[in-house]
């Protein structure tokens, strides 16, 4: 639900999970072998687990905290800077 909030769109949670990395390497194999002419097999090993959709109030606190995250990011930028002009 989180990543929904943060960037404001659906996520969609599959099977695959964590794993996708290493389906996308044993896919590249696959193809590379000859196993497999291409790669329109792997959305038939998808499937959707859960759909989250942004809620629209935490949508705007994330993006109250992304300003002060980028405030103070730029604050202590610049501070590093100023620190190490002083050297």
């Amino acid at each position: 639900q989180m990543f929904a909030d943060i960037f404001n769109a659906q996520v969609i949670k599959t099977n695959i999970d964590q794993d996708a990395a290493a389906l996308g390497a044993a896919a590249i194999c696959a193809r590379a072998t000859g196993c497999w002419t291409d790669y329109t097999g792997i959305p038939a090993l998808h499937q959707v687990q859960h759909t989250f959709c942004p809620d629209p109030e935490r949508v705007q606190s994330y993006q109250r905290l992304l300003k002060q995250f980028i405030h103070v990011n730029n604050v202590l930028a610049d501070l590093g800077d100023y620190m190490s002009a002083e050297q």
